[in-house]
């Protein structure tokens, strides 16, 4: 037994000691490591402990890499969750690979079905926790009870294979969320939704007319065969929720796709965005190889037209196709976003150029508001090696931030 683990279990052992402080905690966070320092017995103990406290606010369960419990303690948790009273807050987080017993990851997703007070959920699936149709089906049924739902976080990363019919079942439990105000959603394209599966979902999307926040990732190949027709209808159905979100104040958009988005296809979607009226904060990410110049070219449109954003992250992988024409249009645009006061620019290669860099000092003369500036490591080492203290102090000074030399 090691120094921490006995250190741990006399802590736990003492039982009118661990209870007097945990009834004063309203934030739990339990965080299972897979190195050994969480034996059953340790575990057990806790499990013991927590449930006799139903005063919990806040509940994050996380489960580190390849951890494998039996199907007593996936049990046991189950009823430490099952038997809070009123908790706003719940989180479970699976790494890659758990064992948690015999179907244990479904059996913790039904866990809070009774908690309708919850007003936050987060749920991240990492890879190959075989979730499959009976997870998605569980999540469904876990979400039809908690009509007070403001927040939620769905995360099921690759292979874990819920299927065309899954998305369906998930599209289904989203449409029972009708005062959900923030969405984070992230299906990575390995868990075979199929067009159909993307469509579904996005139907859903449409009908939560209350979102202020909206959080999307794209992961993968959007279309099993690579069939255009497929893809230009998940981006056009993309562009549909975007105009049924009239109170959307922030937007995220990442797309980590193994094709490369058609000019055309950036444009419906970009389009969508434009209409957003109330927007305050957008958030754009596309990873290497995913956007034309001519795509560069359009988003520098969308911000002329976004001019009241108040933040702005513009993130760019490697190998887009870009020129001159494309960097100084886009960098230029960031002048008419006057309203600005956060501005994060991370790209490994984009402003690398003296024209970018030029572009990027002239657009910064107009934020006045701006009172927050990051530039990628990529970019200040550029800057660094290519350009005069002066300037580049000149580029910081802008925007009232030290440290340019």
């Amino acid at each position: 037994m090691s120094l921490i683990d006995i250190i741990l279990e006399s802590f736990l052992s003492d039982e009118n000691n661990t209870q007097r402080i945990l009834q004063k905690q309203k934030n739990i966070v339990l965080h299972i490591t897979g190195d050994g320092i969480f034996t059953e017995k340790n575990i057990s103990l806790i499990l013991r402990h927590l449930k006799k406290i139903q005063n919990i606010k806040s509940f994050e369960l996380k489960f580190d890499e390849h951890i494998d419990l039996s199907e007593g303690c996936v049990k046991a948790l189950e009823d430490c969750i099952q038997n809070q009273r009123n908790p706003c807050n719940l989180a479970l987080i699976f790494g890659k690979n758990c064992k948690l017993g015999l179907n244990g990851i479904n059996i913790l997703i039904k866990s809070y079905l009774n908690l309708t007070q919850l007003v936050s959920l987060t749920l991240e699936i990492q890879r190959c926790n075989f979730l499959g149709f009976q997870g998605a089906k569980s999540i469904r049924e876990s979400l039809k009870n908690l009509t007070q739902l403001k927040q939620f976080r769905l995360q099921i990363n690759d292979q874990n294979d819920i299927g065309f019919e899954g998305a369906l079942e998930i599209s289904q439990g989203l449409q029972c969320l009708k005062n959900l105000n923030l969405l984070k959603l992230d299906i990575h394209h390995s868990n075979k939704l199929t067009c159909l599966g993307y469509l579904s979902i996005q139907k859903a999307l449409m009908q939560l007319n209350v979102l202020e926040v909206f959080c999307l990732q794209l992961q993968g190949q959007l279309s099993d065969v690579e069939n255009s027709i497929e893809i230009e209808q998940i981006i056009r159905s993309i562009q549909n929720v975007f105009q049924m979100q009239e109170n959307l104040i922030h937007l995220s958009l990442v797309f980590k796709l193994s094709e490369r988005l058609e000019d055309t296809q950036i444009k419906q979607f970009l389009t969508g965005i434009i209409n957003i009226k109330k927007l305050k904060t957008l958030e754009l990410t596309f990873d290497n190889d995913q956007i034309t110049n001519q795509g560069f070219v359009l988003i520098g449109d969308l911000l002329k037209k976004q001019n009241q954003l108040e933040e702005l992250k513009l993130e760019f992988g490697e190998s887009n196709l870009i020129n001159i024409y494309g960097q100084s249009s886009l960098l230029i645009s960031l002048g008419y976003l006057q309203k600005l006061l956060k501005l994060e620019l991370s790209s490994s290669e984009f402003y690398d150029s003296t024209n970018a860099i030029q572009s990027l000092s002239l657009a910064l003369k107009h934020l006045k508001q701006l009172v927050s500036f990051s530039l990628s490591k990529e970019t200040e080492i550029y800057l660094k090696n290519n350009f005069s203290n002066k300037f580049r102090g000149r580029i910081f000074v802008l925007v009232k931030i030290n440290g340019g030399d």
